[in-house]
């Protein structure tokens, strides 16, 4: 099981954010931050890459080889930087838009998460570790 920290906003919209490794954020990068409603980060992210291949296209030759290269490298950077940080990222963004934590579980996917917090099915950090609390 999987560990997920689950989010309220006052309006009663629940959202649970897997803890650890983001594989959407990595393999999807810029699309997953506009499908987690983070379309600033979002928008950055494809402004940079979109001046980054308009300043390659107007260079000739070489420059515009290194250009690539270095915008192929950026991009792959960009997927490890959202693989490891991006469900920090979402909590962060979570905390801003007024979400408040509800809870740390363990659960196989973010549905479930969600059913065991408003169920108070809750783990706590304990003296051996995390327990749950029934």
């Amino acid at each position: 099981m999987t560990q997920y920290k689950v989010y309220a906003a006052p309006e009663g919209e629940y959202e649970a954010v897997k803890q650890g490794w983001s594989w959407p954020g990595f393999f999807f990068t810029f699309v997953w931050a506009f499908v987690k409603k983070m379309r600033t980060l979002a928008f950055g992210i494809v402004s940079a890459f979109a001046a980054a291949g308009l300043a390659g296209s107007f260079t000739g030759g070489g420059v515009a080889f290194a250009v690539k290269i270095l915008v192929d490298l950026g991009a792959v950077a960009l997927m490890f930087a959202f693989g490891r940080k991006g469900n920090m990222w979402l909590e962060a963004d979570l905390l801003l838009k007024g979400f408040e934590l509800k809870g740390l579980v363990a659960a196989s996917g973010g549905d479930e998460a969600v059913k065991l917090v408003k169920s108070r099915i809750l783990l706590v950090p304990g003296a051996g570790g995390i327990e749950r609390l029934i």
